[in-house]
């Protein structure tokens, strides 16, 4: 009975260290991410300072060319220059989207990752709740039991009270001395 009770104790207790774990590792990623959206959200800003500040310098660039048409070779430079900054301002709207799309991404599993680990912690309290609801119940029994009450006082046990202790234990403890009997019969092979 002390047996079945450390045992389911035990099994217990493993399960609540597993919930636990489960719980850790998932806040953990859940940091990871949001660090990462964090960044992702800098770095957008930082391109759009950068996007602003190369559409300022083609317009530097554009009223330039228009101002200095005589100088040719000036003009074709900062053609170039301005066609250069263009096609980096593409780029970085290019990698803004995919870091728009990253920050989407892990924004959606941080909505999930936050309903599971809800859901693990409702899960490990109920289990800590029924773990203790359990041991009340099983010593309310006992106390209840007029057979162990009435062992107390016994000072010699025959073969009829051993049958009534065996049936009483069984009851309380989901057949407990058929699987002793039986571990015992295999720990003989």
């Amino acid at each position: 009975m002390l047996i079945a009770l450390i045992i389911l104790s035990f099994i217990i207790a493993i399960t609540n260290y597993l919930y636990q774990r489960k719980i850790v590792s998932q806040k953990q990623e859940i940091s990871e991410k949001e660090e990462k959206i964090r960044y992702f959200t800098m770095k957008i800003h930082e391109n759009e300072t950068l996007i602003n500040r190369n559409k300022m310098r083609i317009e530097e660039l554009t009223i330039q060319m228009e101002g200095s048409l005589e100088i040719k070779e000036q003009w074709k430079e900062q053609n170039k220059i301005r066609q250069e900054i263009q096609q980096q301002n593409e780029t970085l709207k290019l990698e803004n989207n995919n870091l728009q799309n990253h920050i989407s991404n892990y924004a959606q599993s941080l909505k999930e990752k936050s309903k599971e680990l809800e859901a693990m912690e409702h899960l490990s309290k109920e289990n800590q709740y029924l773990h203790k609801r359990e041991a009340f119940l099983c010593n309310q029994l006992i106390k209840q039991t007029e057979l162990f009450n009435k062992l107390k006082t016994t000072k010699y046990i025959d073969n009829k009270l051993w049958q009534e202790i065996k049936e009483k234990i069984d009851l309380l403890f989901d057949n407990y001395t058929k699987r002793l009997c039986h571990q015992i019969l295999l720990n003989r092979r």
